[in-house]
């Protein structure tokens, strides 16, 4: 993060890490911690990538309010740090959780059954995207109108319903993770 806005400001005071950015490049390497890091456990740690820490491990506070699930493909990062930027969800919209990961087209017509945007689908599934869980009142109209203000419309995917983001939310954020922080898809 940068510095807090000025008082009243309505300026963003994160961005995302350049795509190139490792965690090497901010973290100190596991096996620096003390000797009861094994070489292979270091090892495993070695990802490639880095997310924004959210509201990820606080999500009991948000129990029961709507969900929504944004998707930027490759190509899409600057809409999405201009669609997930704090004015652009403004409160009491939260942003949950985000990740960065490659799809494939397979993986992509799975997570994506319920997208009617060919172009989106299509996208999704050449390369990295960017996923987001987005929870409040009305989040999905809120997040639908966020990617029309940000001209991001038709090049992001935004859940139409609440069942679909619970699916789209768990087949991203749950089912497609390793738990050595390289988000590669199984």
């Amino acid at each position: 993060t940068h510095p807090p806005p000025p008082s009243g400001s309505a300026a963003c005071n994160w961005s995302f890490l350049p795509l190139t950015t490792t965690s090497a490049d901010l973290l100190k390497p596991l096996a620096t911690l003390g000797s009861f890091v094994t070489p292979e456990e270091a090892a495993m740690h070695k990802d490639d990538e880095v997310v924004p820490y959210t509201c990820g491990l606080r999500k009991q506070d948000f129990a029961g309010q709507e969900r929504a699930f944004l998707l930027f493909p490759q190509g899409q990062e600057a809409k999405a740090s201009e669609v997930l930027r704090s004015e652009s969800l403004p409160s009491p919209l939260a942003l949950i959780q985000t990740k960065r990961m490659q799809i494939n087209a397979a993986k992509a017509k799975q997570l994506l059954k319920h997208c009617a945007e060919s172009a989106v689908l299509a996208a999704a599934g050449k390369g990295f995207c960017v996923g987001a869980e987005v929870a409040g009142p009305d989040a999905l109209a809120k997040c639908k109108a966020a990617l029309q203000a940000a001209g991001a419309g038709n090049a992001a995917y935004c859940s139409g319903t609440a069942d679909a983001a619970a699916y789209e939310v768990n087949v991203y954020f749950e089912q497609w993770r390793d738990f050595a922080g390289a988000a590669v898809t199984k």
